[in-house]
Protein backbone atom coordinates (compact mmCIF):
# COMPACT_ATOMS: atom_id res chain seq x y z
CA UNK A 1 0.00 0.00 0.00
CA UNK A 2 1.16 3.47 -0.85
CA UNK A 3 -0.54 6.92 -0.72
CA UNK A 4 -1.83 9.04 -3.38
CA UNK A 5 1.45 11.78 -3.42
CA UNK A 6 3.39 8.67 -4.05
CA UNK A 7 1.49 7.13 -6.95
CA UNK A 8 1.43 10.54 -8.24
CA UNK A 9 5.06 10.93 -7.82
CA UNK A 10 5.79 7.75 -9.53
CA UNK A 11 3.33 8.36 -12.46
CA UNK A 12 0.66 5.70 -11.87
CA UNK A 13 -2.20 8.67 -11.76
CA UNK A 14 -1.83 12.40 -12.56
CA UNK A 15 -2.03 14.50 -9.63
CA UNK A 16 -2.83 13.93 -5.69
CA UNK A 17 -4.10 16.75 -3.92
CA UNK A 18 -4.62 17.39 0.10
CA UNK A 19 -8.25 18.79 0.28
CA UNK A 20 -11.48 19.39 -1.84
CA UNK A 21 -9.87 23.35 -2.36
CA UNK A 22 -6.74 22.23 -4.22
CA UNK A 23 -9.05 19.67 -6.32
CA UNK A 24 -10.59 22.97 -7.60
CA UNK A 25 -7.88 24.51 -7.99
CA UNK A 26 -5.75 21.63 -10.16
CA UNK A 27 -9.05 21.26 -11.94
CA UNK A 28 -9.24 25.24 -12.75
CA UNK A 29 -5.46 25.00 -13.48
CA UNK A 30 -6.47 22.15 -16.14
CA UNK A 31 -9.45 23.73 -17.70
CA UNK A 32 -7.66 26.86 -18.30
CA UNK A 33 -4.90 24.83 -20.55
CA UNK A 34 -7.65 23.26 -22.17
CA UNK A 35 -9.21 26.53 -23.09
CA UNK A 36 -6.06 28.03 -24.53
CA UNK A 37 -5.58 25.10 -27.04
CA UNK A 38 -7.08 25.84 -30.69
CA UNK A 39 -10.38 23.97 -30.70
CA UNK A 40 -9.11 22.32 -34.19
CA UNK A 41 -5.89 20.97 -32.81
CA UNK A 42 -7.86 19.70 -29.38
CA UNK A 43 -10.22 17.93 -31.83
CA UNK A 44 -7.39 16.51 -33.83
CA UNK A 45 -6.12 14.56 -30.79
CA UNK A 46 -9.05 11.97 -30.29
CA UNK A 47 -7.40 10.26 -32.94
CA UNK A 48 -4.36 10.21 -31.47
CA UNK A 49 -5.41 6.67 -29.37
CA UNK A 50 -5.82 5.01 -32.59
CA UNK A 51 -2.15 5.46 -33.27
CA UNK A 52 -1.13 3.34 -30.69
CA UNK A 53 -2.17 0.26 -32.30
CA UNK A 54 -0.45 1.29 -35.77
CA UNK A 55 2.65 0.29 -36.43
CA UNK A 56 5.55 2.62 -35.34
CA UNK A 57 6.40 3.73 -38.88
CA UNK A 58 2.73 3.92 -39.52
CA UNK A 59 1.77 6.12 -36.20
CA UNK A 60 5.07 8.70 -36.50
CA UNK A 61 3.72 9.25 -40.58
CA UNK A 62 0.49 10.20 -39.49
CA UNK A 63 1.32 11.70 -36.22
CA UNK A 64 3.64 14.11 -38.75
CA UNK A 65 0.90 14.68 -40.95
CA UNK A 66 -1.64 15.48 -38.59
CA UNK A 67 1.13 17.86 -37.31
CA UNK A 68 1.65 19.70 -40.03
CA UNK A 69 -1.90 20.52 -41.00
CA UNK A 70 -2.81 21.79 -37.90
CA UNK A 71 0.58 23.93 -37.85
CA UNK A 72 -0.24 25.57 -41.29
CA UNK A 73 -4.10 26.12 -40.82
CA UNK A 74 -5.30 29.20 -40.01
CA UNK A 75 -5.23 28.52 -36.26
CA UNK A 76 -2.10 27.32 -36.14
CA UNK A 77 -0.78 30.32 -38.17
CA UNK A 78 -2.49 32.62 -35.75
CA UNK A 79 -1.28 30.40 -32.37
CA UNK A 80 2.10 30.99 -33.44
CA UNK A 81 1.97 34.56 -34.89
CA UNK A 82 0.20 34.81 -31.59
CA UNK A 83 3.17 33.60 -29.16
CA UNK A 84 5.70 35.88 -31.66
CA UNK A 85 3.74 38.75 -30.87
CA UNK A 86 3.38 37.72 -27.07
CA UNK A 87 -0.50 38.14 -27.21
CA UNK A 88 -3.16 35.29 -26.32
CA UNK A 89 -4.52 34.11 -30.09
CA UNK A 90 -7.92 34.98 -31.26
CA UNK A 91 -9.00 31.42 -30.10
CA UNK A 92 -7.95 31.19 -26.74
CA UNK A 93 -10.79 32.01 -23.93
CA UNK A 94 -10.00 31.86 -20.29
CA UNK A 95 -11.15 29.99 -16.94
CA UNK A 96 -13.40 30.85 -15.48
CA UNK A 97 -15.83 31.61 -18.23
CA UNK A 98 -17.82 33.66 -15.69
CA UNK A 99 -15.26 36.40 -15.32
Amino acid sequence: MFAAHEAAADGLITAAVEDEMALDAWIDGVLDSVLRCAPEALAATKSLPDLCAAPWNDAIGATTTLSDALFSSPAGVEGMTAFFEKRPPSWSRRWPLAE
